[in-house]
């Protein structure tokens, strides 16, 4: 147990090296919120998850990584201050932001996808009015900012191309500027952007015109419980822990007998639960873990501890 302990600690410093080394965001922080003590138990299962977390920062954008509902803080650099479709202009006078819902579907097959935007696609505003007039005539360019866009991820690589057609409408001064001409036509809307995969649950992406997003996914599983502590009176094990999450539906308690036992879920307990007594306990060493959980699935497991019931 002391050697294990040892690779443990090994493990966990070479993980904080290697974050340090990926061009993460401060959200990133949030990616693996487990805090270990000296004497934690932690077990395999525990670090195949921390292993996988770690690798979604340097892994590829996949197409089945990429489907979900996202929350998306938007920065766009416009050509001025923008007041459609949620942009408002931010303070500093340099980008204009928005936040938006963002709904992406596909098929991981082909790698084709759909992005819908809950204000308008990624980066796209609309222009609701002409921009210019003389002698009672306007004219100029109008358009509507397009709800759904199509995507696909080029392999290898961490772009994604993305297209949408909207409709624009033109109007021309002509014969002399005494008379408007009005046209209405369907353009394509294209760009490329790069994608950072931060973590399962969220990732970065944006291109070098001044279009950039974070977004965090809000159907994902839950952050994991932390700071599980045990207190042993008689036949009763007592665990606390503390609740990291706002989304989870409920923390199965479980627990196995000594250290080559199976883990069994002794029950689910509501949301917003850091408290389980486990009563009747029949004597021998015990080992316990808690797992936030909801609809999307379930969260790293917590940090693993024993009791021995007398």
């Amino acid at each position: 147990m002391r050697e294990f302990s040892r690779k443990a600690k090994y493990f966990l410093a070479g993980a904080i090296t290697t974050g340090a080394l990926i061009p993460l965001t401060l959200k990133a922080i949030d990616t693996i919120p487990i805090r270990f003590s000296e004497g934690d138990v932690i077990s395999a299962t525990v670090l195949n998850q921390l292993f996988a977390r770690v690798n979604a920062t340097t892994n590829l954008p996949s197409v089945g990584g990429l489907i979900g509902e996202w929350s998306c803080s938007e920065a766009l650099q416009a050509g001025g201050p923008l007041t459609t479709d949620g942009w408002t202009p931010h303070s500093s006078g340099l980008v204009n932001t928005r936040e938006q819902t963002i709904s992406i579907q596909g098929d991981a097959a082909s790698g084709n996808m759909t992005v819908t935007g809950s204000q308008s696609t990624p980066f796209t505003y609309s222009v609701p009015t002409l921009t210019n007039s003389v002698g009672g005539l306007s004219w100029g360019s109008t358009s509507q900012a397009p709800k759904t866009a199509y995507a696909s991820l080029i392999a290898n690589t961490r772009l994604l191309a993305m297209k949408a057609d909207y409709q624009q409408t033109d109007v021309v001064l002509v014969d002399q500027m005494t008379r408007a001409v009005t046209t209405v036509s369907t353009r394509t809307y294209a760009n490329v952007y790069s994608i950072s995969s931060i973590a399962s649950d969220r990732f970065e992406w944006g291109n070098g015109g001044g279009s950039t997003a974070s977004c965090v996914k809000t159907s994902g599983p839950p952050a994991p419980a932390n700071g599980l502590s045990i207190v042993i009176q008689g036949g009763t094990a007592m665990l606390a822990w503390v609740d990291q999450s706002s989304n989870e539906s409920g923390f199965k308690v479980q627990r196995k007998f000594s250290a080559q036992g199976d883990w069994q879920t002794l029950t689910t307990t509501s949301a917003n639960s850091v408290t389980y007594t486990d009563s009747a306990v029949p004597s021998g060493t015990y080992a316990y873990r808690v797992i936030a959980t909801n609809t999307a699935g379930d969260s790293i497991s917590s940090s693993e501890v024993q009791g021995v019931i007398q």
